[in-house]
């Protein structure tokens, strides 16, 4: 299975929770044959399904369906297909569009206002700075205003932060050997802009009931257990991944430190 299929099916199937956000089931039926066309690599029964779920309104099946125009999986990449269908997630239910709206805004380009303004539906611990105090969607008037405001070496700041951070946010998911586990665990990111860097550690570990058959193992032979190592690697990769997608400006203010947990379940 390429990476880009991998990384839609990914993120439908096994999306972590982060602290303080919403998370939304994926909807088994309305993915089961996507996921199966995907895995597959049959991209025309994969587009077939997607469209079968656009029309029912699937919120997981249009999310996926968006990171497909947005990566190019089976598809020509078009961003403005992708976020329509993030558009139609969101409206859905389905509140992982907005990472990816954001995220997807802030790349070299684009309308980098829209990536705050997303940004700012679930600001996820970016300084204050780059958070207008007016609602995005109630006061869009004065939260444009603010916008321009932003003397232009603070815009491009937050944006990249904005960038990276929901781009982390929207593409760590559950790696397949702690899935295969069944593990559980909360990591804590520290994103420090000014160095273009992001450091992960452990809060807590623990193991969820096993089906039988799976070995069950202790707190210490868990920790020592290539899972862990495995879980640490992946979401390392995912944080190097989104550091290499956005141009770091000159002058963060060294202080700044973006901070959040991720809660696999």
């Amino acid at each position: 299975m390429s990476r880009p299929i991998y990384l839609a099916l990914m993120l439908a199937l096994a999306a972590p929770a982060w602290a303080g956000t919403d998370s939304l089931a994926p909807d088994p039926k309305g993915l089961a044959t996507v996921t199966a066309f995907l895995a597959s690599g049959d991209c025309p029964g994969a587009v077939g399904a997607i469209k079968e779920g656009i029309k029912s309104r699937h919120p997981a099946v249009l999310l996926v369906a968006g990171t497909m125009f947005e990566e190019g999986v089976c598809v020509k990449p078009d961003w403005d297909k992708a976020v329509n269908l993030y558009l139609l997630a969101d409206a859905a239910g389905n509140r992982s569009a907005i990472p990816r709206l954001a995220a997807g805004y802030a790349v070299a380009g684009r309308e980098h206002g829209l990536a705050l303004w997303w940004a700012a539906h679930r600001p996820l611990n970016l300084p204050a700075a780059c958070v207008p105090a007016a609602d995005p969607e109630k006061q869009q008037d004065a939260f444009n205003a603010a916008l321009e405001r932003m003397p232009p070496a603070l815009f491009q700041a937050c944006v990249y932060i904005a960038g990276v951070t929901y781009d982390v946010m929207a593409n760590v998911e559950f790696p397949p050997d702690a899935a295969r586990y069944r593990m559980s665990g909360t990591l804590a990111m520290e994103f420090i802009p000014a160095e273009g860097a992001i450091n992960w550690r452990y809060l807590r570990r623990g193991d969820v009931e096993r089906p039988s058959g799976v070995r069950d193992m202790g707190k210490e032979q868990f920790e020592e257990h290539r899972i862990e190592n495995s879980l640490m690697t992946y979401v390392k990769q995912k944080g190097k991944a989104a550091l290499a997608r956005y141009a770091q400006p000159a002058g963060i203010d060294p202080a700044w430190r973006v901070r959040a947990t991720l809660a696999f379940e």
